[in-house]
């Protein structure tokens, strides 16, 4: 009994202590100064989880691309790794459907799993049939609310993404290109080119780019510091 009394007065400690600590560091955090997309300031950006990038374990870097209801719309800020959308031929059972090519089922397994906490994976809301762990749609891409050009075919410097040196290492082409997970036909998915215009990618391809985006339950995000910018996100 004494033994549990102390394990519980440890455990109540070490807690205060973390608290203290996190409050010495900012305070809790005030979700309502996340935001969206807007034309005179742009994007805001935090890190969560971590990903092999030009080492192993670097934090992700996000771009915010939404905020309502107590949740935000996160897109990564690089091109993460480079993988097909599904590996076989759609004569071989290949399939552009996202929620059943073997894109979807590595971005919300081995990926999730390996690039987020267990405390970060309880944040990150199920986008329906997309998952936790998506590609983001060329609609997505291309709403004005969140910074993108609704020209889907033109350039744009909002879409565009360099990779990380990762990415390069697993086969990302140095144009750099990415999938969404919007089927425009029987054989393809769409994707983004270097320039930022949409475009077609075979599926198979190893080549094109992995660019995660999450909705993110914000109402319990822990202490952060950071401003909130790209050189300074939150953390």
């Amino acid at each position: 009994m004494r033994k549990r009394m102390a394990l519980v007065c440890a455990l109540m400690l070490c807690t205060l202590a973390f608290l203290s600590i996190a409050m010495a560091d900012g305070g809790p955090f005030d979700s309502s100064v996340l935001r969206g997309w807007n034309a005179p300031e742009g994007y805001q950006y935090l890190h969560l989880g971590n990903y092999q990038q030009e080492y192993a374990g670097q934090p992700i870097l996000w771009r915010v691309l939404a905020v309502k209801d107590g949740r935000a719309l996160l897109l990564s800020e690089l091109i993460l790794d480079a993988r097909p959308f599904d590996s076989r031929l759609p004569e071989e059972g290949g399939t552009n459907e996202w929620e059943y090519s073997e894109l979807c089922f590595w971005m919300n397994g081995e990926f999730m799993n390996s690039a987020f906490s267990r405390f970060e994976r309880d944040l990150l809301l199920n986008n329906g049939a997309a998952g936790k762990v998506f590609v983001p749609s060329d609609a997505e891409l291309s709403n004005p609310a969140y910074g993108f050009s609704n020209a889907k075919y033109e350039p744009d410097s909002n879409r565009s993404a360099i990779g990380t040196l990762h990415a390069y290492d697993a086969g990302l082409y140095e144009a750099a290109s990415y999938y969404t997970r919007t089927k425009p036909n029987e054989k393809n998915a769409r994707h983004v080119n270097a320039s930022g215009a949409l475009g077609l990618a075979r599926i198979e391809r190893t080549n094109v780019g992995i660019r995660p985006a999450v909705w993110l339950d914000i109402e319990y995000l822990p202490f952060v510091t950071g401003e909130g910018t790209r050189e300074d996100p939150f953390r």
